[in-house]
C-alpha cells in the first residue's frame, strides 16, 4: 500500500482523538513503527475482524520481549499511563491464566475504560514473526488493513503484493490471516500451559472461530492441526478423552520439532 503523509501527531492522552478501537490501534502501531519496535496487532479488534461477534474491550500488540519496557516508555510518552494493578476486572490478576503481561487503561465516555496491553513475544512461544528476519514455523500468512488515525472511517482491506494508494491520515498495519490465527491459537492450546490466553482463552476464542466459519472451511497447513479443527471444533463430534489426548498429542508430536523445544 502506498500511503500519504500527514501532518498531525499522535496523542493518546485525548479522548477520542483517536477513535476506539480502530483508529487508537492504528495511532499505537504508528508509534511503535516510527520506534522501531517490531509489532504485531493481537486482541479484540484482531478476533473481531475474524469472527468473534464480541465488541472489542481488550486491544494490544505483541512485541520482541527484550523491546516490552520500551514500547511502554513509547506509549506512556504519548500521554497513556501504564497500570500496575492486579485486579481481574483489568484482566491483570497473576492468578489467572489469561493475565495481561502489560496494560493501559483507555478513557471513554460515560466513565467508562477500554484496556491496550502489550504482550512480550515469549509469552506467544515466539509464534508469530514481527519482521521478516524472524522465523515462521507456522508458515502465517497476513493481510493489510490502513485504518484512519483520527476518524471512523471504512477500514481499506488488500492482500500483500498488491499497491493500492491510500488516502493521508490513514496507516498500514499487517493483520493475520483467519486460517493463520486458528493454526496460531491451536498451537498456543497445545503447549502455552500454564497460560490459557491473553485476556481471552484461546480454546474459547477457537470455539467462536468454527461457529462462524461453518460456511467458508479452513484449508490449515498441518494435518494435525486440520483433523483437530475440524472434529474437535468445527463438527463438534463427541470424543473420549482418549481420542482427545491422542489429537492433542499428535499436535505436540508434529510441532515440538519444528518449534524447536
Amino acid at each position: 500500500m502506498t500511503t500519504q503523509t500527514s501532518k498531525k501527531g499522535i496523542d493518546l492522552s485525548v479522548m477520542h482523538y483517536h477513535p476506539w478501537p480502530t483508529s487508537f490501534t492504528g495511532a499505537v502501531a504508528k508509534l511503535l513503527d516510527d520506534a522501531h519496535i517490531h509489532n504485531i496487532m493481537w486482541g479484540d479488534l484482531l478476533y473481531w475482524w475474524r469472527g468473534n461477534p464480541h465488541i472489542p474491550q481488550i486491544c494490544g500488540f505483541i512485541v520482541p520481549s527484550e523491546q516490552l519496557e520500551a514500547a511502554v516508555a513509547v506509549v506512556e510518552q504519548a500521554g497513556l499511563s501504564s497500570c500496575d494493578c492486579k485486579k481481574s476486572l483489568h484482566f491483570a490478576d497473576p492468578t489467572e491464566s489469561t493475565c495481561l503481561p502489560k496494560h493501559f487503561r483507555v478513557a471513554q465516555p460515560f466513565g467508562l475504560y477500554m484496556t491496550l496491553f502489550l504482550c512480550p513475544s515469549d509469552r506467544l512461544l515466539n509464534l508469530i514473526p514481527l519482521d521478516s528476519s524472524h522465523r515462521n514455523p507456522v508458515a502465517l500468512r497476513y493481510d493489510l488493513f490502513a485504518l484512519h488515525l483520527y476518524d471512523r472511517r471504512p477500514v481499506i482491506r488488500s492482500s500483500p503484493g498488491t499497491d493500492p494508494e491510500i488516502p493521508a491520515d490513514y496507516y498500514v498495519v499487517k493483520v493475520l490471516a483467519p486460517s493463520s490465527l486458528v493454526e496460531v491459537l491451536i498451537v498456543l492450546s497445545a503447549f502455552s500451559s500454564p497460560f490459557d490466553g491473553v485476556g481471552r482463552r484461546f480454546t474459547d476464542l477457537l470455539r467462536l472461530f468454527a461457529l462462524t466459519s461453518k460456511n467458508e472451511p479452513y484449508v490449515l497447513q498441518s494435518p494435525s492441526l486440520q483433523r483437530l479443527w475440524d472434529l474437535h471444533y468445527v463438527r463438534m463430534k463427541p470424543l473420549t478423552a482418549h481420542q482427545r489426548k491422542v489429537l492433542w498429542d499428535n499436535i505436540r508430536s508434529e510441532w515440538r520439532k519444528k518449534l524447536s523445544f
